[in-house]
C-alpha cells in the first residue's frame, strides 16, 4: 500500500518551498518564496538555531566544518531546514513518521520501481530528477522543487538549471492517485493554551493550499493560523470569527466527521 499519493508528495515539497508566500525575488530561473525552508546537509525537518548548529559542528556532521554550520549556514537559524534527500524523506514522514532516512543516491539506486536517462523524463509530477550527490522533485511543466544548497534553501527551478541526469519513480508514492480529503473530527481554534495536531497540521496545508498564509506548518494554533482562517472566511463570505467548524473546513475541501 502507498504511504503518499505523487499529488501529497508534490504538495509537500511546494510548502518546504514556501509556495503561497511572497515571491523573494527570481533570478536564474529560481524562484525563491520568502517562507521558503533552509537548507542545512543533514537537515531533516529541525529548527536551525545557534546552539544546534554549534552541536553539528563540534560532531562534524556529515563530514562538515564547525564553520560551514556556525557561518555558511548561519542565514537559516530561525527556519526549519533540509537537504535534498531530507527534503523527501520529510514529505514522507508527513503521512509515516517511522520513514527512514536516505541520501539521494540510495533513492534513486534502490527506492525507485522505474527509472531513466533524463531525455525521457516522463510529464509525470512526483517522479525524482537525480543526478550523483543531488536530487529533486519533478513538479511538472518543467519545474522542479530541490533542496538546492545552504545558499539557496528550498526553491522552484528550471529544470535546465541543473545537470540532471536522470529520473526516478518512488516507491510507496500513487502516482497519478486523487488524494484522500482530510478528515476533521473537532473544531480548531486559538486559544491561550494552543491547539496541537495532525489535525492542525492538514489545516495549515489546506489553508496554504487556499492560498492563505498560516506560518509555519507546524501543528500549532497560533495566531498566524486563526488570522489566515479569518482571510479564507472572509474570501469565502463565511462568518469570519477564526474558527474551523465544519463550514469552514468543508469550504477548504476537508471532510467534517465532527
Amino acid at each position: 500500500m502507498a504511504i503518499l499519493t505523487s499529488t501529497q508528495l508534490v504538495d509537500a515539497c511546494k510548502d518546504m518551498a514556501g509556495v503561497g508566500t511572497k515571491v523573494e525575488k527570481t533570478a536564474g530561473n529560481i524562484t525563491y518564496y520568502a517562507g521558503r525552508w533552509g537548507y542545512v546537509l543533514g537537515g531533516q525537518g529541525e529548527m536551525y538555531t545557534q546552539a544546534l548548529a554549534i552541536k553539528w559542528g563540534n560532531a562534524r556532521r556529515s563530514g562538515k566544518s564547525f564553520d560551514y554550520f556556525t557561518k555558511s549556514c548561519a542565514r537559516w537559524f530561525g527556519h526549519y531546514i533540509v537537504d535534498c534527500s531530507g527534503m523527501i524523506v520529510e514529505a514522507f514522514r508527513n503521512y509515516q513518521r517511522t520513514f527512514g532516512d536516505r541520501s539521494a543516491d540510495s533513492f534513486y539506486n534502490y527506492y525507485t520501481d522505474a527509472k531513466g536517462g533524463i531525455k525521457t523524463l516522463p510529464e509525470t509530477p512526483g517522479v525524482i530528477v537525480w543526478k550523483k550527490g543531488h536530487i529533486g522533485i519533478y513538479a511538472g511543466g518543467g519545474k522542479v522543487i530541490e533542496s538546492r544548497g545552504y545558499k539557496y534553501g528550498v526553491v522552484i527551478s528550471e529544470l535546465s538549471t541543473q545537470r540532471w541526469t536522470n529520473w526516478g519513480r518512488l516507491k510507496d508514492v500513487a502516482y497519478g492517485a486523487s488524494p484522500e480529503k482530510p478528515e476533521f473530527k473537532r473544531i480548531l481554534k486559538y486559544k491561550r493554551k494552543m491547539m496541537r495536531g495532525e489535525d492542525v497540521r492538514q489545516l495549515q496545508k489546506l489553508l496554504t493550499k487556499a492560498g492563505e498564509i498560516p506560518g509555519e506548518i507546524d501543528g500549532i494554533f497560533g495566531k498566524r493560523t486563526r488570522d489566515a482562517v479569518k482571510s479564507f472566511q472572509r474570501t469565502k463570505k463565511l462568518k469570519v470569527d477564526g474558527i474551523a467548524g465544519k463550514n469552514t473546513i468543508t469550504a477548504l475541501g476537508g471532510t467534517w466527521k465532527g
